[in-house]
C-alpha cells in the first residue's frame, strides 16, 4: 500500500489532502488485488485525483442511491438529507437531477457495479 500512498502524493510530504491520498491507497491497494473499493468523495479535486488514477468514486447522489438499494434508508429519507444539504456543505444539485432519489436508485447502483467490473485486474 506504500507504494500507492507515495505515487499519489509525489514525493509531497505535507498533512494537505493526507485523508484522500490514504484512501485512495487503500483502495488502489484493493485493486490490485482484484476487488474494487469505491472511494466515497464529496471533495471535486479529490474526485479528479481518484478518476487520474483509475479509482471508482461515490459521489452525494451516488452514495443515497446506494444505501436507498440496500435498504439502510427509504426513499423518504434519502430525500430529506438531499434537500438538507447546501453549497456551504458542498452540495449542489446537478441539473439533470429532479430531486427524487428513487428515480436514480437502479441507474446510480448500476454505473458502480459496471464501473467496479470495468476496474478489476485481468
Amino acid at each position: 500500500m506504500w507504494d500507492h500512498f507515495s505515487r499519489i502524493r509525489g514525493g509531497r510530504f505535507s498533512t494537505k489532502d493526507l485523508g484522500e491520498a490514504e484512501s485512495l491507497a487503500v483502495c488502489l491497494d484493493e485493486q490490485a488485488r482484484g476487488r474494487c473499493l469505491p472511494f466515497v468523495t464529496y471533495d471535486n479535486a479529490a474526485a479528479k485525483e481518484a478518476a487520474g488514477v483509475g479509482v471508482v468514486t461515490l459521489d452525494f447522489l451516488d452514495t443515497l442511491a446506494w444505501l436507498v438499494g440496500c435498504g439502510v434508508l427509504d426513499a423518504d429519507r434519502a430525500n430529506a438529507i438531499e434537500r438538507a444539504a447546501t453549497p456551504f456543505d458542498g452540495w449542489r444539485r446537478p441539473p439533470t437531477y429532479d430531486g427524487s432519489i428513487a428515480q436514480v436508485v437502479a441507474a446510480r447502483q448500476t454505473r458502480v457495479v459496471v464501473a467496479c467490473a470495468a476496474s478489476k485486474k485481468p
